[in-house]
């Protein structure tokens, strides 16, 4: 079942925030992995991002919940672990998303050289990766300059206490205009390392709707009540095609631009998201017209938080959420993903829109076995069927007498 987590790696800007509580003050690494030439050619592969974009909106939302990840940011802190793992890790992360590491690598490169910012349309990511103190030289360089290389990614290395956190949440605040000021409220204990892709978007529109241009009117939502809304309320240009309709609105500067979409008549939004996959998604924009229609849709503005890891393991990548995980390219020591998560913020509204992403990994070690156990203390027994783990006999020892 579906869950969305009330408590996920994603959005960026480097614009500094004014106050000072969005300081960082963890000791930075990031002088000794410059970011250097790879040779990696930057490619991108539509079916590999549009159908990666709709398995999280699919497997993110929740019935009758408003629903907001972002794939770029996804895909970003995807390629940012996936370079630290290995063996049959990494084949789960390649199989369920038909690509392989260099795909990923070459689909990361062109993800973060393809954005385009411009005072009025300002797009900005960043990331960076955080190393608990006592771990750090168990943490392979190749990894860390690998992630310089590729993301630019600063390196941290701090105890990992409150302080930490709050230097985390700090780090997420200032790369997302403070519109995500919360990541992470406190680390377990075996947690040794964590990843961070930010993303932010802040864009005014191209023509600018104006004051007789909103309306009050009705917005239905999906469980059947009536919430009344400001609506923006004029000629846009269309898209249509078999079994919905839409609409597309540019930003200033034209390399960004808004798209909504309906089905036709009484289906139901979760059926027809059942049928879109990548390439439907594409075809939805490679069919545009410049043909022009009455559009009216509501000003709107909402948070949520997608659990990324329970998004993997349906898709078949179990193994480095467990006692199996290879992360050999970050570590000798052996550790596993312990969560993996997105938290979004989007504001849409007369003005343009503003979007916010934080993607987070956090990687812990894994419990070693005990050189020795004694038991002289009382303790609990089974007689237990090793086929299905089922106990013949529980009990307890308590007293041995005298």
């Amino acid at each position: 079942m579906k869950k969305r987590f009330i408590s996920v790696l994603l959005l960026l800007s480097v614009l500094l925030c004014t106050v000072s509580c969005m300081n960082v003050s963890a000791a930075e690494l990031s002088a000794g992995f410059e970011k250097r030439e790879t040779g990696i050619k930057a490619e991108h592969d539509d079916a590999f991002y549009n159908g990666f974009a709709i398995t999280l909106l699919n497997e993110a939302n929740v019935k009758g919940e408003n629903t907001l990840v972002s794939p770029y940011s996804a895909a970003v802190a995807l390629a940012l672990l996936t370079s630290g793992a290995d063996g049959e890790s990494l084949r789960q992360i390649e199989d369920a998303f038909g690509t392989d590491a260099d795909a990923l690598d070459a689909e990361a490169a062109y993800l973060l050289g393809s954005l385009k910012t411009s005072k009025e349309c300002r797009i900005k990511t960043a990331n960076s990766l955080w190393i608990k103190e006592d771990f750090k030289q168990d943490v392979k360089p190749e990894y860390l300059q690998k992630n310089a290389d590729l993301f630019g990614a600063q390196v941290y290395a701090a105890p990992f206490d409150m302080k930490t956190v709050k230097d985390v949440n700090n780090w997420c605040g200032r790369h997302t205009d403070g519109m995500i000021k919360e990541i992470i409220k406190e680390f377990g204990a075996d947690e040794v390392i964590c990843g961070i892709n930010a993303l932010i978007f802040d864009a005014k529109w191209e023509e600018k709707y104006e004051n007789d241009e909103i309306r009050k009117r009705d917005f239905h939502n999906y469980d059947g009540t009536t919430a009344i809304r400001e609506f923006l309320c004029r000629n846009e240009k269309s898209l249509y095609g078999d079994g919905y309709v839409g609409f597309y609105k540019k930003y200033k500067g034209g390399d960004y631009c808004f798209t909504a979409i309906m089905p036709d008549g009484d289906t139901d939004i979760y059926d027809f998201l059942s049928t879109l996959d990548g390439e439907k998604l594409k075809s939805i924009w490679d069919n545009k017209t410049g043909e022009s229609c009455a559009v009216k849709i509501p000003e709107f503005s909402f948070d949520f938080e997608a659990d990324l890891k329970t998004i993997l393991e349906s898709k078949g990548v179990t193994d480095i959420f467990t006692a199996g995980a290879d992360l050999s390219k970050m570590s000798d020591s052996p550790l596993l993903i312990s969560e993996f998560k997105q938290k979004t913020r989007i504001e849409f509204d007369r003005n343009g829109t503003k979007a916010a992403a934080i993607t987070f990994f956090s990687g812990a070690k894994m419990a070693m076995p005990p050189a020795e156990i004694l038991f002289d203390r009382p303790f609990i027994f089974t007689i237990t069927d090793t086929s299905n783990g089922m106990p013949l006999f529980i009990g307890i020892v308590a007293d041995l007498g005298a």
